[in-house]
């Protein structure tokens, strides 16, 4: 008999919970890379490095917290 208490646990402590976040962020940093290169293509230099400087940021902070939240 399999004990699922531990999975309920797990979910309760919150190790699991974030995970529809995950993918909102992830979808964001595409669309900015995304606009950033269409920018970038369309000779609108400004709004297009924004953009993409933009998606790296995020990219970047997206990594860090992982990295935090794997050390916790």
């Amino acid at each position: 008999m399999k004990n699922n208490n531990f999975k309920v646990k797990v979910f309760i402590m919150g190790k699991r919970s974030g995970t529809g976040e995950n993918s909102i962020i992830k979808t964001v940093i595409t669309l900015l890379l995304g606009f950033g290169a269409g920018f970038l293509l369309n000779h609108d230099w400004r709004q297009g490095t924004e953009a993409m400087c933009m998606g790296i940021l995020l990219f970047l902070i997206y990594l860090l917290s992982k990295r935090i939240d794997d050390n916790m």
